[in-house]
């Protein structure tokens, strides 16, 4: 009796030790994810002027992932005859006249409110262009970045 005793507690001290580093080695190292902080500025925040047949551009540069939060106004003329985002060498192309492309654009416009996400790292331009004839525009824009900052 004495010697099924101890099997018995022989069994039963191995289950506990078994049901210890179970528990104990199942556990699973959670990976904290990066800590994210929120930036905020105002790449462009003020009334301008453009007289007619010229352009107003501002320039920033941006990252990956930003987002440009847009608000664009006409205060004095009849439209805004041309506005655009574009990186530095779409920029360029639209000076040469060659092909380009932008982040965003409107034409004879009297403004509005967009959100675009920015796709790369790079010098980026905000174009406003008067293509009316004799009439110079009084334009608003705001344009906020919105950038994330991993810690």
């Amino acid at each position: 009796m004495k010697h099924y005793n101890n099997k018995i507690l022989v069994v039963l001290g191995l289950s506990i030790l078994l049901l210890y580093l179970i528990f104990t080695c199942s556990k699973k190292t959670a990976i904290e994810p990066p800590e994210k902080h929120r930036q905020q500025f105002d790449w462009v925040n003020e009334n301008f002027t453009v007289s007619a047949g010229y352009y107003k551009y501002f320039t920033e540069d941006l990252r990956a992932l930003d987002t440009l939060d847009i608000e664009i106004s006409l205060l004095q003329g009849d439209y805004i005859g041309y506005f655009f985002i574009a990186d530095e060498t779409n920029y360029l192309k639209w000076k040469a006249g060659d092909p380009y492309t932008v982040l965003l654009s409107r034409q004879n416009s009297t403004g509005g409110t967009f959100t675009v996400t920015v796709p790369s790292y790079d010098k980026f331009y905000f174009v406003v262009y008067n293509t009316a004839f004799l009439v110079t525009i009084e334009v608003h824009a705001r344009i906020k970045v919105t950038r994330w900052i991993i810690i």
